[in-house]
């Protein structure tokens, strides 16, 4: 699998986000086997922006159980399902066996739909 941090690097999310994010590595918790995580953080503080991403070459059914219960989304993937609050906004999508997952955090985004779509379709067309 690739490494998450690599496949989208903390410059050209912080592009698509509009935030300036400073740190990029390995996300802790517990990943399944075959995803890489990475967490992006514009700075140390609670409640800053960031992100998280998550991604699958084969094992993309495994982040789509993410998507239970929540509004399926078109135009990303084959499947895709999307979820915002005031706090985060989260898409989860599948193509084929790749998938990512990817949650943005306190991003004061204007339209943060299409902005975590184009995400996910950088990263999808990417692996």
């Amino acid at each position: 699998t690739k490494d998450a941090c690599t496949v989208l690097t903390k410059e050209e999310l912080s592009d698509l986000m509009g935030t300036r994010l400073v740190s990029a590595g390995p996300a802790g918790g517990k990943v399944s086997d075959g995803v890489s995580a990475c967490s992006y953080a514009s700075g140390k503080d609670v409640g800053l922006p960031g992100a998280l991403i998550e991604v699958s070459e084969a094992r993309g059914d495994s982040l789509m159980t993410n998507c239970r219960g929540v509004p399926q989304i078109d135009g990303v993937g084959d499947r895709a399902c999307f979820r915002s609050t005031p706090y985060a906004t989260m898409l989860t999508a599948v193509k084929g066996k790749t998938g990512v997952m990817v949650t943005l955090f306190n991003a004061k985004i204007p339209d943060p739909k299409s902005v975590i779509k184009k995400i996910a379709q950088t990263l999808l067309g990417r692996l």
